[in-house]
């Protein structure tokens, strides 16, 4: 709202100088869910990078805020990030998670400025949305697939 204000009382009338730039990065190209609601695609076979220094310097050389949006948390993510933090590479960093793997890595909650967690409604109404109560079942079962 303050930019906003800024903007109408004429003091950013040079709009160019504004950064807005924002780096979203994934690490992980598959979900530990498979949420009907999610725009990420779930099955993504992609080559994966063995080596973070080339992303990590680029992220440097921009400036730019990073929000680390891997779904999920685990230890290719926390590879990144470290070398991330190791480097200085951003001077903000938020996380956008499923919620299931983040305290998994404890490291890293002093280095979050926004975090921002997938909840999307009351216990039932999230379990139905990420498939949930249909996996367990079907891990209790010990069957294999959805019920």
């Amino acid at each position: 709202m303050k930019l906003i204000e800024q903007w109408r009382n004429g003091a950013l009338a040079d709009m160019q100088r504004l950064n807005t730039l924002r780096v979203f990065a994934t690490t992980e190209p598959k979900c530990n869910l498979a949420c009907e609601h999610c725009y990420w695609p779930h099955d993504l076979e992609r080559a994966h990078a063995q080596d973070w220094s080339g992303p990590v310097a680029y992220l440097k050389s921009l400036g730019a805020p990073l929000f680390f949006v891997g779904r999920i948390l685990n230890e290719r993510g926390a590879e990144f990030l470290r070398m991330v933090i190791k480097e200085r590479a951003t001077s903000y960093m938020g996380i956008v998670d499923n919620g299931l793997t983040i305290l998994d890595y404890p490291e890293f909650l002093p280095y979050w400025q926004s975090i921002n967690i997938s909840i999307d409604g009351w216990r039932e109404h999230h379990d139905i949305l990420t498939l949930r109560s249909l996996i367990i079942a079907s891990t209790n079962s010990g069957g294999i697939g959805l019920f």
